[in-house]
């Protein structure tokens, strides 16, 4: 297989790549990034021939999107499933959930998690002993 080249006409300063590149074959991979250059969204891009070409830019989720992390069944020893799990928040602390079929390229409805609010505070490193 040849050695593959992401150009930065596919990474302009408009998108935001946070969990790389999900390949799904040798071929096949998907590349999810919050976008910041036009209406805020999550979005992706697909390829079908080992990252020479990528498709059109799909919507996965509109709107101002923080951070995101995402997870391949295959990554999963033992599981053939086809989805790519999505978590990420949106600016109001909203935790969501999503996913993408990659036997179809369909994507679920939006799930919401949870919200933090001020009553949960973020867990600290402790560096002492107990």
């Amino acid at each position: 297989m040849a050695d593959v080249v992401v150009t930065n006409t596919l990474l302009a300063s408009n998108a935001f790549a946070k969990s790389g590149i999900v390949w799904t074959s040798e071929s096949t991979g998907y590349l999810i990034f919050r976008n910041n250059g036009g209406p805020p969204a999550l979005d992706y891009v697909k390829t079908t021939d080992g990252g020479v070409t990528w498709g059109s830019k799909i919507e996965i989720e509109a709107g101002a999107i923080g951070m995101h992390s995402l997870w391949y069944d295959k990554w999963t020893s033992g599981d053939t499933g086809t989805i790519i799990h999505i978590l990420f928040n949106e600016p109001n602390n909203q935790f969501r959930y999503i996913s993408l079929d990659t036997s179809d390229d369909s994507i679920s409805t939006p799930v919401d998690l949870f919200l933090l609010n001020d009553a949960v505070t973020t867990p600290q490193l402790s560096t002492g002993c107990l």
